[in-house]
C-alpha cells in the first residue's frame, strides 16, 4: 500500500486551511502580547518579522529571514521523525503566528498610521510567504508522525518506507530553497522601499 504524497495531494486545501487557523491563533496572541509589553528588542519573539526605524543592510535582512525559516523547517523535519511530533508541530504554528502578530502590532504602535504602508509593503507579504512555508513544513511533519505512530502503536507496516523517507527529505530541502528565495525577495523589496523613502 502506497503512502507517498506530494505537496499537491488530495485534501491539501482542507489541511492547509486547518493549519492556517493555528497561525491566526498565534497572530491574535502576539497582538495581545504587544499590548502588555515592549517586544521590539525580543528577536526570538518577533522572529525577524519586525525591522523598522533604521537602514538595515540587505544581507542582514536576508540572513535573519533565512535563519529563522531554516530553523523552523529543520525543527519540523526532526519532529517528523518522531511518532508523537504532532502537538509540537501545531505549537510551532502558533509560535510562528505570535511572531507575525507581535511584530505587526508593535510597528503599528510605534508608527501609528504612518506604519500602515510599512506593514502592507514589507511585513504582510513576507508574513504570508513564511506562514505558507511553515504550514507546509508542519503538514509534512504531521503526516510523517502519523505514519510512525501507526507503525509503532498499530503495527501498520508500510512497504514503501525507503521511498517515503527519501521523498520526506526532498520536500524539506525544497522548503529550505523556497525560504532562501523568499528571504532574497524580502531583502530586495526592503532595499527598494528604503531607496524610495530616502527620496
Amino acid at each position: 500500500m502506497k503512502h507517498i504524497s506530494t505537496f499537491n495531494s488530495p485534501k491539501t486545501g482542507t489541511s492547509f486551511r486547518i493549519y492556517t487557523i493555528f497561525i491566526i491563533i498565534g497572530v491574535v496572541i502576539g497582538s495581545f502580547i504587544t499590548v502588555k509589553r515592549d517586544i521590539s528588542g525580543s528577536l526570538w519573539l518577533t522572529q525577524g518579522f519586525m525591522s523598522v526605524g533604521e537602514d538595515i543592510p540587505i544581507y542582514t535582512i536576508i540572513k535573519k529571514d533565512l535563519i529563522f525559516s531554516a530553523l523552523f523547517v529543520s525543527a519540523a523535519f526532526l519532529l517528523g521523525l518522531s511518532a508523537v511530533g504532532q502537538p509540537f508541530g501545531l505549537a510551532m504554528l502558533i509560535y510562528r503566528g505570535i511572531g507575525i502578530g507581535a511584530s505587526t502590532a508593535a510597528v503599528y504602535a510605534l508608527l501609528g498610521k504612518r506604519g500602515i504602508l510599512h506593514i502592507t509593503v514589507l511585513m504582510i507579504p513576507k508574513a504570508l510567504a513564511f506562514a505558507a512555508i511553515s504550514i507546509l513544513a508542519v503538514r509534512e511533519l504531521i503526516r510523517s508522525s502519523n505514519l510512525l505512530f501507526d507503525f509503532y502503536f498499530k503495527r501498520d507496516i508500510r512497504d514503501d518506507n525507503r521511498n517515503s523517507k527519501k521523498l520526506y527529505a526532498v520536500k524539506f530541502i525544497v522548503l529550505i530553497i523556497m525560504s532562501l528565495l523568499i528571504s532574497a525577495a524580502d531583502g530586495g523589496i526592503s532595499y527598494l522601499y528604503s531607496a524610495v523613502g530616502r527620496r
